[in-house]
C-alpha cells in the first residue's frame, strides 16, 4: 500500500497527468464507507477527485469492452478503454495479469516506481 500512496502522491506532479475512472472512485468509496462512514468516505474521496482527471468511461468503453474476445473481466475491459480513449502512457494496477491483451505497458504500483520514479 505505500507504493499506491507514492504514486498517488504524484497527483501533484507536472511530470504526470493522473487519471483514474469513476470505477475506481466507486470502489474506493464502498470500501472507505465500510471503514470510515458515509460522511468521511464522501470527504475522502471529494478530496482526491478534485486532484485527479477522471478518465471518461461510456457507451464507446462499454461496446469496446463487449466487442473484443480477449476480455475475459468486463471491468478490466472498461478501465483498458477509458485508459485508451484518454491516451494515457500506462495503466497503475495491482492486477497486472488482468490486463494481459493490453497494449499499454501495465505496471504495479511498486514497478511503476522502480522502473519510471527511480530508475
Amino acid at each position: 500500500m505505500r507504493a499506491s500512496a507514492a504514486v498517488m502522491s504524484l497527483i501533484d506532479s507536472r511530470r504526470f497527468d493522473v487519471y483514474t475512472s469513476a470505477l475506481t472512485l466507486a470502489t474506493c468509496f464502498y470500501l472507505s464507507e465500510k471503514k470510515f462512514g458515509k460522511t468521511a468516505a464522501k470527504l475522502r474521496l471529494d478530496s482526491v477527485a478534485n486532484h485527479l482527471n477522471i478518465a471518461r468511461c461510456d457507451v464507446q468503453e462499454v461496446r469496446s469492452a463487449f466487442s473484443m474476445p480477449a476480455i475475459e473481466d468486463f471491468e478490466d475491459g472498461l478501465q483498458y478503454f477509458a485508459a485508451k480513449r484518454q491516451n494515457c502512457q500506462a495503466i497503475i494496477t495491482y492486477d497486472q495479469g488482468g490486463f494481459y491483451y493490453s497494449d499499454i505497458p501495465v505496471y504495479s504500483p511498486d514497478d511503476f516506481l522502480l522502473t519510471l520514479i527511480h530508475p
